[in-house]
């Protein structure tokens, strides 16, 4: 257990050291989004600037689920 201890340790350490050097490093100064964490998201987003605004973002990641249906909904 301790040599996977220390392996995972030494690979966070090396994705910390990547993930700082690429535009996504920015995602660290959102709070609780540590680098193992900010590096998955940067590398499930690619290039930012493929996005226009926000909202594509948000809706790409799952994160702001909203209803879409047309007619009325009714309680009985």
């Amino acid at each position: 257990m301790d040599l996977l201890d220390d392996q995972i340790k030494l690979l966070e350490r090396k994705i910390e050291d990547l993930f700082v050097q690429t535009e996504g490093a920015v995602i660290l100064s959102v709070q609780g989004i540590g680098v193992v964490t900010g590096a998955e998201l940067y590398a499930e987003m690619g290039d930012i600037s493929d996005f226009d605004h926000a909202g594509q973002l948000i809706k790409m990641a799952g994160t702001n689920p909203i209803v879409k249906q047309s007619g009325v909904l009714r309680c009985f």
